[in-house]
Order: C-alpha cells, then structure tokens, then sequence
C-alpha cells in the first residue's frame, strides 16, 4: 500500500451550521512521478488511470494519522471524503494538474474531528495523503514505473514538514549547485502526523486544571477538640455556683437561728421533760451538710 501526499492548494472552506467543515475540491491525487512514504519507490501516476479510478474507493474515510504497524480505531476517524471525481486543479504558480479531487468533510461532532479542524485552520495541517493500492508496470518507452489500476483505501490529514519527499507533483530533482545566502536561523516547525498526541496533552492538561479548581473551591474543615466545645457548658455551670453557694449559706444561716434541723425526715417526734437533749447540731459549711452529735 502506497501513501501520498498532496498540499490544499486555494482551499475553499466552509463552517457549517452543525459544526462540520467543508473543503471543496481538494485534491487527493495528482499525475506526475513522486516518491511516497510507505514503499518509498518512485511511480509515476497517468492521468489515464486517475480518471479511470477516481471513484474506485474501498473506504472513504479520512484519519489523524498513518496505519504505520499501528492499528487506528474510531477516535483516528475525523473525516470523509464525499464523490471523489476526476478534474483539474491549479497550483500556487498557476500549472494546472489532472487529479483525484475531493469535497473533504472535517467533523464537528468528535473531538478529533474538531481538533483537525483547528489544525487545518491555522494551517499546520496542509497536506491529504491517500491510501492506495494497484496495478504497477514499467513502460520501456518511458523508463519508469508507472500505473496501471487504483484502489483507494482511505486518506491522513498530514503536516506538510512530516516528509519532503512525500509530495505529489513533485519529480525527483536535479542537484543543482547553488550557493545559499546568509540568512537568520528559522524557527524549526514541529512535525504533528498524529493528532492524538495532542489530544492527549490536551487531556492532560484540563485534568490539571480541574484539579487546582477543585483543591480551590473544597472547603477547609477545622476540627474543634473535644474539650474547647464543652467550654460553653461548663462555664454556664460555672456561673450558677455563686447563686447555689448563697442559697446554701441562707438555708444554713436560718438553721442556725432556729436550732431546728430541716432535714429531718418522717413524723414529727414529741420529746417529754424527763428526756433532756444531749447533743448538739453540727454544720459543715464546707461540704454542706448538717447533722447531730
């Protein structure tokens, strides 16, 4: 299976109500010789066969990334491609190709749909690489290798530094010897063939958030000891003691002056002459009691 890769050359696009994207007549695959990513080998690509093929698809579905050994599942689906056709488009510098094109639909509804959308906006996602398979020859009149029969299995949305070789339109070259004037440092540009790493550090980093706004928002518990909340009842009690010591000291002084106990329970018992009193009352202001000795 081949790969290729082919720039958005003056895409038209358009954000639908739904939240989809549309890319108008994108081109999939263009005649010329190129080198792809997977096989590696130059093959030149007839436009007899393009127009011959163009709507042979076995799956229209457009991914994130590569296979590359890796299987892909349903969060690599971002796209597909609606009624790929034959027809021409024209390059930056006005060339018009025969090619494969393409309505391309980025999805809105996914999370990988809409973290392509924002790629392909911002323009660090410009190329459409087709899976491909097919009948190859060589022609001995043109001394190449060239196509004879496609098959589509699908495209990757790819960055356009992922591969210099990887482009469609573009021949081997000739060394040219050239001397390259003195210029400032580029900023190098991060290759980003796989959305879901991304996605992945995306994820990661709401995770963080939502957890330092959670430690912000939780509530501090202050534990109170079990003796500072009994402080309230103890002191209410405390405060009632000085009205219970005067109450006793009143009953106690009236005691007194009577010489008559009141805690004397029971009937009333009546003393005769001949049994005089031989005790006395004892009162123990201390521990408040009253009692006869």
């Amino acid at each position: 299976m081949r790969e290729t890769r082919i720039p958005f050359v003056t895409p038209q696009l358009y954000e639908l109500e739904n939240g989809d994207l549309l890319i108008k007549d994108a081109p999939l695959l263009a005649e010329g010789e190129w080198t792809d990513s997977a096989v590696q080998t130059p093959l030149y690509y007839t436009a007899k066969a393009l127009e011959k093929d163009a709507g042979n698809w076995v799956k229209r579905t457009g991914f994130n990334r590569h296979l590359k050994g890796v299987p892909r599942d349903e969060s690599n689906r971002v796209s597909e491609a609606i009624a790929p056709h034959f027809g021409q488009f024209k390059d930056d510098e006005g060339n018009v190709h025969n090619a494969v094109l393409s309505d391309i639909l980025v999805y809105g509804s996914t999370a990988s749909g809409r973290a392509m959308q924002e790629l392909i906006k911002r323009k660090q996602i410009k190329y459409l690489s087709v899976e491909h398979g097919g009948e190859e020859w060589f022609n001995p009149e043109t001394g190449r290798m060239e196509t004879k029969s496609l098959e589509f299995y699908g495209y990757a949305h790819v960055n356009k530094g992922a591969c210099k070789v990887c482009r469609v339109n573009e021949a081997p070259a000739e060394p040219k010897e050239e001397t390259p004037a003195p210029v400032a440092a580029a900023p190098v540009e991060e290759t980003m063939t796989d959305t879901k790493e991304l996605e992945d550090k995306i994820a990661t980093l709401t995770r963080e958030l939502e957890a330092v706004k959670a430690q912000k928002s939780a509530e501090v518990k202050i534990e109170i000891p079990k003796e500072l909340s009994e402080l309230p009842g103890q002191m209410k009690e405390l405060a009632a003691i000085p009205a219970v010591l005067k109450a006793m000291s009143d009953r106690l002084d009236a005691l007194e002056k009577s010489g008559t106990s009141k805690t004397t329970t029971g009937a009333p018992k009546e003393l005769s002459e001949a049994e005089p009193m031989n005790y006395h009352v004892s009162i123990d202001r201390k521990a408040g009691t009253i009692r006869a000795v």
